[in-house]
């Protein structure tokens, strides 16, 4: 007989088998407690079948950060949810690890339906860098195939995951699974995603950006997801993922924009109509509001830039302003169109940072970076964010 391992490596895990988990939403469906119980319950399905330990934190930076959320809920468009039915939640490949639950599915505990158990047990197994399977048995099969009161790992599931983390002490390696040839109708509630390339591009290199910012150091900072951010540097590239108020205490999450104001010594972030101060340490100097009236901010903030200690430009869906750090006023005629005050530039960027003296990086999407040449006075080239910024993580 023929044995055959199909579990899927993604390529990417934690560096280290004690891994933290954290609450920070929980579902109106069903109680806090039964949330609690039932996440400890899947990550132990985890443990028992792998070098793995997990400690859930009441406060600070997890490893794997767990919310509910409905339609799209901070992680950009690309991976809005869908409403009831199909997609059920989402989670990121380490070295991030979020979780995410639809909370307009139904979810229920221990019995027929969107069983909470089941799909956290599935979406966990992401968070620590398994892929899908092609065993109909296996839990990382990309289908939910409903409760089972009896639940166990498929032998494909202990094998991937083992792949990754060794086996628990004194615990042997399984043996494979024959792959059965038939094929049992199933409801489809989540896509398979597409194959990753042979190259296994990891995840976070194409994450929409919710900021950036360079910091005192030349370090570019880029604000994603929920409240993380990634420390990248012009030279070496990628050097560390971090939580962003471990970096900025008591900062707006996902902030709007954000800039530095070098000569002040200060980096400042927007969130709706707040403007936040922080200091070189990062410790929240002041909170304001913007001033000057509706019509002076005709549209969301969605990027900053500071050109000097007394003007910020802030760049809006279509139109750019300039406010006065200082006083947190919008200065009266400064809107223009970005189109015309940054040719090539395109309406609804994400994010902006001023690289270097005559170079600013604006983001777009989720892998878009223009780069554009202030002495030309327009975009020089439209490349993948990814492999500029950070070649030897993601140009792989």
């Amino acid at each position: 007989m023929v044995y055959l391992f199909l579990y899927l490596c993604l390529g990417t895990k934690w560096n280290k088998n004690q891994v933290t988990w954290r609450l920070n939403s929980f579902s109106r469906k069903i109680s806090n407690n039964n949330v609690r119980v039932e996440t400890r319950r899947a990550f132990d399905l985890w443990s028992k079948n792998a070098n793995l330990q997990f400690t859930e934190l009441q406060s600070g930076d997890a490893d794997i950060d767990i919310d509910f959320g409905r339609r799209e809920h901070g992680d950009g468009a690309g991976n809005a949810f869908d409403g009831p039915g199909r997609v059920l939640a989402h989670a990121f490949f380490p070295p991030f690890g979020d979780t995410h639950f639809d909370e307009d599915e139904g979810w229920v505990v221990n019995r027929t339906g969107v069983d909470y158990f089941t799909v956290a047990a599935h979406e966990f197994g992401h968070a620590l860098g398994l892929g899908h399977s092609e065993i109909r048995e296996a839990l990382m099969a990309p289908f939910y195939t409903g409760y089972n009161p009896n639940f166990e790992l498929n032998s494909d599931d202990i094998a991937g995951i083992q792949a990754l983390y060794g086996a628990p002490r004194n615990q042997p390696r399984p043996r494979p699974t024959t792959p059965r040839t038939t094929m049992p109708p199933v409801v489809v509630t989540e896509p398979p995603p597409p194959r990753p390339p042979p190259t296994n591009r990891p995840t976070f290199c194409d994450i929409p950006y919710n900021a950036a910012v360079r910091d005192f150091n030349g370090d570019l900072l880029v604000f994603m997801g929920r409240a993380y951010m990634l420390r990248i540097n012009p030279n070496r590239g990628l050097v560390a993922r971090m939580s962003q108020r471990t970096v900025f205490q008591r900062s707006p999450i996902r902030p709007d924009a954000a800039t530095e104001v070098m000569s002040g010594s200060r980096i400042v972030m927007m969130k709706g109509r707040l403007l936040y101060h922080f200091s070189r340490s990062g410790r929240r100097i002041s909170r304001k509001w913007i001033s000057g009236g509706g019509a002076t901010m005709p549209e969301q903030a969605r990027a900053a830039l500071s050109f000097s200690s007394n003007d910020i430009s802030v760049f809006g869906a279509s139109q750019v302003w300039k406010l006065n750090p200082n006083t947190g006023r919008v200065i009266s005629g400064s809107h223009r169109y970005i189109g015309n005050e940054f040719p090539g530039v395109p309406n609804r960027i994400d994010a902006a940072v001023i690289r270097d003296d005559t170079t600013i990086l604006f983001f777009k999407g989720r892998s878009r970076m223009h780069v554009f040449d202030r002495r030309q006075n327009r975009v020089v080239r439209t490349v993948d964010k990814g492999n500029e910024l950070m070649d030897s993580t993601c140009n792989v």
